[in-house]
């Protein structure tokens, strides 16, 4: 119940940590051999009670203490191997691995034996391009084998991919560039690009290690359909890791991120990814999170004009406002500082994200991205 519903005031700490101890004992006695439904349920559960803000509380020093976030990580690692070591078994859903993840990173600070466990959990846990294949393989397609040599479309034209990043300033004074990306064209004349804006204290750390994770696993999808229907589950696996990076505490820092699969318009390439193009065709695919963009430069006889492809997860959009309300946050425009620019004549900021579980943080103006636990809270 805590896991689906968001209860304000919620429960008092006394419900809150007996809760904890049923669901820990159901744990351990599982054991290495706990169901998907009872893993899903804990999970979900652990995730709620960390996002209520018990842990955050004064008083509740021995709920942030208490075994439940050591053994949900050993739990979830169990359950992984005994899966991996089985012919014909799925792994535990990626939405599960994130609540584990997310309720994990929300104890921090680790005492020893919750940091050990988180390790552990980390090293088993499947790399986004491992969620790939087994996602790809469960509707009949095969991760791609690309060479990144520079690739030609069916018609000769070469393949062109580059990219430039350059750090912004503040007051006259230069940033720490926090951004990243990859891009690449294959041999086939596929090409994939990413690019990953980082946002606090150790952004950059951030997206450096969501830059590893995707520059692996976006090259290998297929395109068309089949890559759009395992994106989501490869960015939560990427997002899962970078919540329990012991190098990162991703707590009040994360990043904001966009990918995109052009597919080959080879007709073989086309049929062995089962995306369903005609030949000839090319597919592009874009998942994004935050406010990175893509736009498509689409040519019109002797001009170019331009496509945007993305929309902007922001919270001067009312919808996204409406939803992050809804779901236990804060938004509010706080005084701007001179020399940072203003959105009106009310001297008042763009509308930022703070959450309930520490005050004045964090501050974001984007309403969705990776890591930033205390956001997604």
């Amino acid at each position: 119940f805590l896991g689906v519903v968001r209860l304000d005031p919620s429960v008092s700490r006394h419900a809150a940590e007996a809760a904890a101890d049923h669901v820990f004992h159901r744990l351990c006695s599982a054991g290495s051999r706990v169901k998907s439904a009872e893993l899903a349920a804990s999970a979900s559960f652990a995730r709620g009670l960390a996002c209520s803000g018990a842990l955050a509380e004064p008083s509740s020093g021995a709920l942030a203490r208490h075994p439940l976030w050591p053994q949900l990580a050993e739990s979830s690692a169990a359950a992984i191997k005994l899966r991996v070591g089985i012919a014909g078994k799925s792994l535990p859903p990626c939405m599960v691995m994130h609540d584990v993840a997310l309720a994990v990173a929300l104890s921090r600070p680790w005492d020893p034996e919750t940091s050990s466990a988180a390790s552990r959990l980390l090293h088993i846990l499947p790399k986004p391009k491992e969620v790939a294949a087994c996602a790809l393989a469960a509707v009949g397609a095969p991760l791609q084998n690309v060479d990144p040599d520079l690739g030609t479309t069916s018609d000769g034209l070469p393949v062109v991919v580059g990219g430039a990043t350059r750090a912004g300033s503040r007051g006259g004074k230069d940033k720490e560039n926090q951004d990243t990306y990859f891009c690449s064209a294959h041999a086939d004349g596929s090409a994939s690009c990413g690019v990953i804006d980082g946002h606090g204290r150790h952004g950059a750390a951030a997206s450096t290690v969501l830059h590893t994770l995707l520059e692996g696993a976006i090259p290998c999808l297929p395109g068309g359909r089949s890559a759009a229907s395992v994106l989501p589950e490869v960015l939560l696996a990427a997002d899962a890791a970078l919540l329990l990076d012991p190098e990162v505490d991703a707590r009040l820092c994360g990043a904001t991120c966009i990918v995109l699969r052009v597919s080959s318009s080879s007709p073989s390439s086309s049929a062995s990814s089962g995306s369903g193009q005609k030949m000839g065709e090319r597919r592009l695919v874009v998942a994004h999170a935050g406010d990175c963009r893509a736009v498509l430069g689409r040519r019109a006889a002797d001009s170019w004009q331009a496509v945007r492809l993305t929309k902007d997860h922001v919270l001067s959009e009312p919808a996204e406002t409406l939803r992050i309300v809804a779901g236990g946050g804060r938004v509010k425009c706080t005084a701007y500082t001179p020399g940072e620019g203003a959105t009106g004549s009310t001297r008042l900021g763009p509308p930022r994200l703070y959450s309930k579980l520490v005050p004045g943080a964090p501050g974001l103006a984007v309403s969705r991205g990776f890591g930033g636990a205390f956001a997604q809270s």
